[in-house]
C-alpha cells in the first residue's frame, strides 16, 4: 500500500504535468531512480515538485535530478540547497551574481565549468554574469558536463552507493 505522501505527490505531479497519467509515470521513474541513485524517495520527490513548479519540463525531471545528485553527492551539498539555486536561475532565465555566489558557496566550480564550455576566461565568465549575459542554457548545460562521462562529478551517486550510508538508504526506501 502505498503512503499517504506518495499519493499526495503523485497527485500534485498530476495537476502540474497535466494528467493522472503523467502524474503516474512521474512518480514510477521518480521511485525507480530513487533506487538506482541510492537516494531518499521523499527527498527527491519534494525536490521534483520544487523543480517542477521552477518550470523544468517533464522530460528532462529525472536528468535533472540525477545532475543535482551527482553534484550533492560529491559534495555532501544537500539536494535541496542546490535544486532551489537551479530552480531559480530557471525562473529568472538568466544567471544573476546572487545565484552564482550561492553555487560557490555550495563548492559548485561553476565559473571553471562556464569558462571551458563557453571557451571564454574566468574573468569573462564573471563580467558575463554581470551584465546578465549567462543564460540559463548554459548553466543546464554546465550542470551536464560536470556529471557526464569525463566531468568532475560523473558517476558520484554510484560512488555514494558503494557507501554504508548508501547501502543503508538503499534498504530503508519504501515506496
Amino acid at each position: 500500500k502505498r503512503s499517504d505522501q506518495a499519493q499526495l505527490a503523485e497527485k500534485a505531479f498530476s495537476t502540474m504535468y497535466g494528467s493522472a497519467e503523467n502524474g503516474s509515470r512521474v512518480m514510477k521513474e521518480l521511485n525507480k531512480f530513487s533506487l538506482e541513485s541510492f537516494t531518499d524517495v521523499e527527498t527527491n520527490r519534494e525536490n521534483a515538485k520544487q523543480l517542477t513548479a521552477m518550470g523544468i519540463s517533464y522530460e528532462k525531471l529525472i536528468p535533472t535530478m540525477r545532475s543535482l545528485w551527482n553534484v550533492s553527492a560529491a559534495l555532501n551539498v544537500p539536494l535541496e540547497r542546490l535544486a532551489l539555486n537551479y530552480g531559480q536561475v530557471r525562473t529568472q532565465g538568466k544567471l544573476t551574481g546572487v545565484d552564482l555566489r550561492d553555487f560557490l558557496r555550495a563548492w559548485v566550480p561553476l565559473i571553471q565549468e562556464l569558462a571551458k564550455n563557453l571557451n571564454v576566461s574566468e574573468m569573462e565568465i564573471k563580467k558575463m554574469v554581470s551584465q546578465g549575459k549567462i543564460w540559463f542554457a548554459d548553466v543546464e548545460k554546465a550542470f551536464e558536463t560536470m556529471t557526464s562521462a569525463g566531468g568532475v562529478f560523473a558517476n558520484q551517486m554510484a560512488l555514494r552507493g558503494q557507501t554504508v550510508a548508501g547501502q543503508t538508504q538503499k534498504m530503508k526506501t519504501e515506496f
